[in-house]
């Protein structure tokens, strides 16, 4: 896990970290995860080899992070970006090519309850692109009520399927290729 700190408006040395997932830092539950690949560099193939955590279309499946928010974090915003591709190009009408996100997120302070609910935010589906590997960037605005410095941010990343999506049903998505997540908190005016 990777953390840029950032500085104020003023420079005064507040801090607005960036978290970056990757999917080789992903904890998974005992069963409904998605599958961590690596795709290797070929003449004919991937030429730039990276990890994926390749979720299904047609299953519910989820990965999780955790971080600390560290002392001195100055924020009251945060947004999640995901960034997947896909090995096969969609196919059918738009709506029959979307993926969706469901976001979880939750902060644990010291003696809160670990396994307490968090707080659902959706991405919406967006258009699997027509042509194989290209990459979908979607983001989504995160509650950060009761994100505070000294906390454990639990964040849990599960892709809408076909079962749980008020998309068309019927017609088979391809699979998605997370590739990575950045977690921005902001501050208003900076």
């Amino acid at each position: 896990m990777f953390r840029v700190g950032g500085h104020g408006a003023t420079g005064e040395g507040s801090s607005r970290p960036t978290y970056i997932f990757s999917p080789d830092s992903a904890t998974f539950a005992t069963g409904g995860f998605p599958q961590l690949k690596k795709g290797t560099g070929s003449a004919t193939g991937l030429r730039w080899p990276a990890y994926t955590l390749d979720y299904s279309a047609s299953v519910a499946e989820a990965a999780f992070w955790y971080v600390g928010i560290p002392t001195g974090a100055e924020f009251n915003g945060g947004a999640l970006e995901i960034f997947s591709r896909f090995a096969t190009a969609g196919t059918g009408t738009p709506a029959w090519r979307a993926v969706g996100w469901t976001i979880t997120a939750r902060a644990v302070g010291p003696l809160g309850a670990w396994n307490a609910t968090g707080v659902v935010s959706t991405i919406t589906g967006t258009a699997v692109p027509t042509t194989a590997c290209q990459v979908v960037r979607q983001s989504v605005a995160l509650s950060v009520s009761g994100w505070a410095e000294g906390k454990v941010l639990q964040i849990k990343v599960a892709r809408t399927t076909l079962a749980t999506s008020a998309l068309v049903t019927g017609t088979a998505r391809p699979d998605a290729k997370f590739g990575r997540a950045l977690l921005r908190l902001t501050q208003d005016g900076a």
